[in-house]
């Protein structure tokens, strides 16, 4: 199938609002399209994709906005993870797929599987996982474009395996599993699907992102009181620390990291949350005070969820959804190390 790029080509420099140290952008609108909704960041943070609204895609890179249209026979497309400078983009068009220069690769039709989603890439492009669905089973798979997937050992009474990230590698996703009435956090391999210990207390859970080696994963545990976010490191599990006069009844949830492991985003109730890796651990902040303490001024923003985050040796990039000027709004926030 052939590639169409419509570009839109909106830049988005007169909606920078620079500080000393790092800046806060707005994700242009298209037209009377909705606003666009970030759902993943490259490793290098220089690629965002997601939607203006379900089944429409965008790619935002280098101040510019674009509609993104793999296929001229699919209109009903979803963008959902990116690899290292934006090389491939990964998703549902009808089924899973891997876009590459212009190249469009469908999952392959497989016996049994109803429908498939490709939900992480590795950072060079080569190996996607996601799931494949059948009248019985949900299996994740890990894939490699133009050939046959291969799929992770089920969980004993798990009979659905969603994958939500992976590793720099490509060798180790994490996820969701599910009996058809809870939840747990996983990850796996080809060899073996693990399921994450919980925090004391809790009762279920969810992994949504993991680091380049695969070793430290981020999500949430919940009980009938309370929802928290947690990093595993390995299989240990450790609550997040919750902002000042937070309440009991805001769920708290980790949402990405970065793949060096330095910073983890997601939100506080309706507010964007990032932690940071210090020496004693990771420490919360509320992205809106971050940037205001790194001198960029947020005035007119309101700052409710980090969905993906990114980081070089010099810059941490976070991108997410909120409100700017009473109207909703995507947004890329760089913040300097």
């Amino acid at each position: 199938m052939s590639a169409v790029l419509t570009s839109l080509l909106v830049a988005a420099s007169t909606m920078i609002d620079n500080g000393k140290g790092g800046s806060i952008t707005v994700i242009p609108r298209s037209g009377g399209l909705p606003a666009p909704h970030p759902y993943a960041i490259s490793p290098d943070g220089g690629t965002i994709v997601g939607q203006f609204a379900p089944g429409n895609p965008f790619v935002f890179r280098s101040g510019n906005i674009t509609r993104f249209r793999p296929s001229t026979t699919v209109d009903d497309v979803y963008t959902q993870a990116v690899s290292q400078g934006g090389k491939v983009i990964v998703g549902r068009a009808g089924r899973a797929y891997a876009f590459s220069a212009g190249k469009l690769t469908l999952f392959p039709k497989l016996e049994g599987v109803e429908d498939s989603f490709a939900y992480g890439v590795s950072d060079n492009g080569l190996v996607v996982t996601g799931y494949a669905e059948g009248a019985e089973e949900t299996q994740a798979f890990l894939w490699t474009p133009g050939q046959k997937p291969s799929f992770l050992p089920p969980v004993d009474l798990y009979e659905r395996l969603m994958p939500t990230g992976i590793d720099g590698k490509g060798q180790t996703v994490c996820g969701i599993a599910s009996d058809g009435v809870e939840t747990m956090p996983f990850v796996g391999t080809l060899k073996k699907t693990t399921l994450l210990k919980l925090p004391k207390g809790m009762k279920e859970g969810a992994a949504h992102g993991i680091d380049a080696t695969g070793t430290i994963t981020v999500g949430l545990a919940h009980n009938s009181k309370q929802t928290r976010a947690v990093v595993w490191l390995g299989s240990n599990p450790t609550l997040l620390p919750n902002p000042q006069k937070t309440l009991v009844s805001e769920a708290v949830l980790a949402k990405s990291i970065s793949r060096d492991g330095s910073l983890i985003g997601g939100s506080v109730g309706e507010r964007a949350m990032a932690w940071v890796k210090t020496p004693k651990g990771f420490e919360g902040r509320l992205l809106s005070e971050w940037l205001k303490a790194k001198g960029v001024s947020v005035s007119g923003w309101s700052l409710e969820s980090v969905t993906s985050v990114a980081a070089t040796s010099s810059e941490w990039f976070l991108t997410g959804f909120g409100h700017f000027g009473g109207r909703e709004a995507g947004y890329l926030a760089r913040i300097k190390r």
